[in-house]
């Protein structure tokens, strides 16, 4: 598990895009059905180094419990990049809110999946 602050969940399987930008940031992509059978998208980033290290030894098909990590926000599609991805059985999808980034900014799906979990 990866801890961190954590605010609402989605649960279901997600598919893991990894991608490290300029060598400090981590993006990764989390698609996921939920609870209602509806497939949501939330793109996430990190800066630590420990949650880069944690995602990288993550295995296809690990079963993993998936926490929105205190410096992560919903991107939505703002970071492509080169990405692979891992199939994972997720438990719960928490997303911690960034200061960073403006709330306004997430999308409608976003919250979606966000709000999918309560």
């Amino acid at each position: 598990m990866i801890n961190t602050k954590i605010s609402g969940h989605l649960c279901g399987v997600v598919t893991l895009h990894k991608t490290t930008i300029g060598g400090i940031f981590a993006t990764w992509r989390m698609a996921a059905v939920d609870r209602h059978g509806v497939s949501q998208v939330c793109d996430c980033l990190s800066d630590s180094k420990t949650d880069i290290e944690a995602l990288q030894a993550l295995s296809d098909g690990d079963p993993v419990v998936v926490c929105g990590f205190a410096s992560v926000g919903v991107l939505a599609g703002a970071h492509e990049g080169q990405s692979h991805g891992l199939s994972v059985r997720v438990e719960a999808v928490r997303t911690a809110h960034h200061p960073g980034i403006n709330p306004r900014h997430w999308t409608h799906q976003a919250m979606q999946a966000i709000d999918a979990g309560h």
